[in-house]
């Protein structure tokens, strides 16, 4: 039994009658528990659980399993997601952190052919990729969990991924 103490912006903050307080945010028509976020005079921002919070009121998903760059966009999608953007060495630093050493990430890095890389935001990439061997099927773009370069592969190739969303302000 739980007591309803406030559903605002599809966050459902409720009490159970014996224990501590918890936040649910409401996706589609499930609620996923949340991390509470406790801070006197500020805003407070939180992420679903098993997201990390990250810089800048953002919010990420390391997936643990390996799937093509458009399977990992159309998954990023569905949790209201993108595959991350990444905008700064302090994002870039942090998931480093999150992710674990020795796999590959996809983020939303991508070439359409050419010699110039886009992040899903439209913004160009400012420093190089990395190719191993041939970059002419290579288009596509990620992350290992210890290195700060950006590489590419074939779209097609199963790799983790790592999802970006705004957390939410309370």
């Amino acid at each position: 039994m739980y007591e309803v103490l406030l559903f605002k912006h599809n966050i459902l903050i409720a009490k159970p009658l014996r224990l501590n307080l918890f936040i649910f945010l409401k996706s589609g028509f499930i609620l996923m528990p949340v991390f509470l976020c406790v801070s006197l005079g500020e805003v407070c921002e939180i992420c679903p659980s098993s997201w990390h919070r990250g810089p800048n009121g953002t919010c990420y998903f390391v997936s643990s399993e390996g799937k093509s760059w458009d399977f990992s966009y159309n998954a990023c999608s569905v949790l209201g997601a993108h595959l991350a953007v990444i905008q700064d060495r302090e994002e870039l630093e942090m998931l480093r952190e999150v992710t674990v050493t020795g796999f590959r990430y996809w983020i939303g890095l991508s070439s359409n052919g050419s010699a110039r890389w886009r992040w899903l935001d439209g913004t160009q990439l400012l420093t190089n990729v990395v190719t191993d061997g041939d970059d002419s099927h290579r288009s596509c773009g990620y992350l290992r969990g210890t290195i700060s370069t950006f590489h590419s592969d074939s779209c097609s190739t199963e790799l983790r991924w790592v999802c970006e969303r705004s957390s939410v302000r309370l």
